[in-house]
């Protein structure tokens, strides 16, 4: 008989800084988010990204050159202000664990990297078999012709 096991159907949400200084102690598992702190990361994601497409101008997102040419106008305070914002974002959706002060020491290509695979594994996560995503096929026996 089919069984839902909910500790099997996503993976646990683990993470390790301890790879970068001064974070050599920093690792563990983020507790599950809930739907009102997904919500309140979603919320606070977009309007963050409007408030720095506001600030630098961006008119056309879909032209790198422009792109370029508004963020060259963004203060490095002002990018800096937005990292902060940015991990404590972040930090929310993890129930505080890392902290926002530990996000700010990632490097900032890590920093990126791990807002994406969060975001990712929050929004999307790929579930385990038996999470109810797959889709079967039936496939045509070939004594069927």
């Amino acid at each position: 008989m089919a069984k839902f096991d909910a500790g099997n159907v996503v993976e646990a949400l683990d993470y390790d800084f301890t790879a970068i200084p001064g974070l050599a102690d920093v690792k563990g598992t983020i507790r599950e988010p809930t739907s009102a702190q997904v919500q309140l990361y979603v919320n606070a994601s977009r309007a963050e990204l409007a408030r720095m497409r506001r600030e630098a101008g961006v008119v056309d997102e879909t032209d790198p050159e422009a792109v370029i040419a508004a963020l060259e106008k963004v203060s490095p305070e002002r990018t800096v202000q937005a990292q902060k914002n940015n991990a404590e974002i972040l930090s929310a959706l993890c129930s505080g664990h890392p902290t926002g002060g530990q996000l700010m020491k990632l490097p900032h290509r890590v920093m990126h990297a791990f807002g994406e695979w969060l975001a990712r594994e929050v929004l999307d996560p790929e579930a385990l078999t038996g999470a109810g995503k797959a889709q079967v096929l039936p496939l045509r026996s070939s004594s069927a012709g």
